[in-house]
């Protein structure tokens, strides 16, 4: 039997949690001996995550900013235009895009091929920016997809808005398992992601404020990159917390802050089924989120971690409070955490999409995926 070829288009493979989730797919069809390419608008020097050195990465060196109407529809023209000569190149047997503009340029792309076309969006449709013009073309060319993936049950109601309910698939995001390794020093509380409006590290920072008197010993650490930093840095200044909160930016080893945290904080405004919070959760991290609209029903609160109201400096400090205060509830959420979680591995996710691609298509592919995981020594998962 031929191998399945499957084809993945995002804009680029920079940090960040659709970045990894495609890169984690990608990987793991490409040591089962599927054939995939792996097609980013920027290029390949700007990757964060690694791929197996059998996918064809495909640049396309279109990332660029537009500095006018004009400029965009030129860049958008060369973007549709060299999309569809790699998608057509790769031969694939189904594409697969995230994100909402890369989805939209993928379905124009395909415009009059019989390629399946599965797209997903990785954050809350509602509640992330987008022009009037994309949300327009969003709407419209939507239809056109094979499937629409979506990650929450609350976001599918979305999507059944825009294109028929039987092509909706709900697929959650995988979670590498937890390797046990050196912990970050120190007493801390950590949050991970993008500096950026929508994670609210503002609210973060201000919650801290509210206890770092009644907590000397506790610092917070908020890893990752982006457009807020100057806003953060100055707020962090102004509420003179300069030894007590650190933005250490991108880093490779982020196990080792969640093995050594007292607690993980997801204080965002707004979220698509968050990376972070999985990956805090398996590493046994007792875990506080904010109760935003879309969050997934797998946090529950006093049973596996804590809730907070979004966008409320008093309510999170109290929770954050609660937990450095409490050792015992920690150990205990973060044990349940951990235990929750272990569905989400990356073999059960995978299965999900493997499914969706067997149903609009004639590929086998968890069939394929099962002889190539004996073929590597290991005996295949049950369900």
């Amino acid at each position: 039997m031929k191998p399945p070829r499957i084809t993945l288009v995002i804009s680029s493979l920079q940090s960040g949690g659709a970045e990894r989730v495609l890169s984690t797919m990608a990987n793991y069809w490409a040591e089962r001996g599927f054939l995939v390419s792996l097609i980013s608008l920027s290029q390949k020097s700007t990757d964060f995550y690694r791929t197996n050195l059998s996918i064809q990465r495909i640049e396309l060196n279109q990332s660029k900013t537009s500095r006018n109407i004009f400029e965009a529809i030129g860049a958008n023209i060369s973007r549709l235009t060299k999309l569809r000569k790699a998608i057509y190149q790769s031969q694939p047997d189904a594409v697969i895009s995230f994100t909402d503009r890369i989805n939209v340029l993928t379905l124009l792309s395909t415009v009059g091929s019989q390629i399946p076309v599965i797209i997903s969006e990785r954050n809350d449709p509602t509640k992330r920016p987008i022009s009037l013009i994309w949300a327009t073309l969003r709407r419209l060319v939507y239809k056109r997809a094979t499937t629409l993936v979506m990650q929450t049950p609350s976001s599918a109601k979305w999507a059944e808005k825009i294109v028929e309910r039987n092509k909706v698939s709900i697929i959650p995001n995988p979670v590498q398992q937890a390797e046990p390794g050196p912990a970050h020093p120190g007493n801390y509380l950590l949050a991970v992601g993008r500096l950026v409006h929508q994670k609210a590290y503002d609210v973060l920072i201000h919650a801290f404020s509210k206890i770092s008197s009644e907590c000397p010993d506790i610092n917070l650490i908020i890893l990752g990159e982006g457009t807020d930093r100057p806003k953060l840095v100055a707020l962090i200044k102004k509420l003179r917390l300069e030894s007590r909160v650190s933005l250490p930016g991108v880093i490779n080893n982020v196990s080792d802050y969640y093995r050594g945290a007292q607690a993980f904080v997801l204080s965002s405004r707004y979220e698509g089924f968050p990376n972070v919070l999985l990956e805090a959760m398996m590493h046994g991290c007792a875990v506080i989120s904010t109760d935003y609209p879309t969050r997934p029903q797998l946090l529950k609160s006093q049973i596996n971690g804590l809730l907070a109201i979004p966008e409320d400096p008093a309510d999170l400090s109290k929770v954050m409070k609660l937990l450095i205060k409490n050792q015992v509830l920690r150990k205990k959420l973060g044990a349940c955490a951990q235990e929750t979680v272990q569905y989400f591995t990356v073999p059960n996710i995978m299965k999900k999409w493997n499914e969706v691609i067997e149903k609009i298509t004639s590929l086998e592919l968890n069939q394929a995926d099962n002889r190539a995981t004996e073929i590597m020594g290991q005996a295949p998962r049950k369900e």
